[in-house]
Formats: structure tokens, sequence, C-alpha cells
């Protein structure tokens, strides 16, 4: 039976994926009987051939879609005043668990567990300078 032969009963019986096995059966067969030193040559030689026939363009990104530079997206009114309102929100709960913290600092007489709520205060009040600075305010108007 022919390969044409086989390729006419596997499309026409099995699915896609028989054919696909198929050519790597005859990739097999070709590595097996002819991929030898002379063949390898033979296919660099031609590539190189086809590299000075073709030359590729140097930048890589031609065929690439080019990228948007994002700038600062600029919000609406109704925006604008949901993000500050969240804002505000983040920073009232930032200063009620600094809060909370410092109180059960004052508790504590466990010298190992005092210094873990130490560190808690100290990332709780970067976290807290932080939301100030996105409401635009210093650390002079509030205290930290």
């Amino acid at each position: 039976m022919s390969l044409s032969s086989l390729c006419i009963l596997f499309q026409s019986h099995i699915s896609h994926v028989c054919v696909i096995d198929l050519s790597q059966a005859c990739y097999k067969k070709y590595e097996e009987e002819r991929l030898d030193e002379a063949e390898l040559t033979r296919l660099k030689e031609s590539k190189d051939a086809f590299f000075r026939m073709h030359p590729q363009v140097e930048e890589a990104t031609l065929f690439h879609k080019k990228r948007k530079l994002k700038g600062e997206k600029i919000l609406s009114v109704d925006e604008l005043r949901v993000q500050e309102k969240h804002w505000m929100e983040m920073w009232k709960e930032c200063k009620n668990e600094l809060k909370q913290l410092r109180e059960d600092l004052k508790n504590e007489m466990d010298d190992d567990v005092r210094a873990e709520m130490m560190a808690d205060v100290e990332g709780m009040k970067k976290r807290k300078g932080d939301w100030a600075k996105l409401l635009g305010l210093s650390s002079d108007d509030v205290a930290i």
C-alpha cells in the first residue's frame, strides 16, 4: 500500500490525530534511514543559502503587535470619588487596626510576642502612611 493511499485511508476512517501519527512515523523512518552527517551538512548548507538569498530583518519585534505606552488613566469625577472613598475607608481601617495593636501591645507581657507586635505596628504605620499619600495628606497633617 502506498503512502498516499494510507493517508486517504486515515483521513476517511480515522481522526486527524492518526494522520499526525503517520507523519511522525514517516519522520522517524527518515531519521533512521537518511539523516546522516552528509544529510545534516546538506540541510545546513540549504539553510545558509536560503538566508543569504532572503536576509532577515534585524528587529525581532517586526511581527509583534506594538504595545501602546500606558500612561495614567484619567478618571471621571464619579470614578475619582469612588477611588478616594475607597482610599479613605482603607486609611480609617488601618488607623483602627493600629489603635487596636497599640492597646494589645500595652497588655502583652511576653517579649517574643511584643517584638512581633512591634513589627506589626511598624508595618501598619507604613500602610497607613501609604494610604495617606494617596489621599494627599502629609505626615504633618495626620498623626501616624
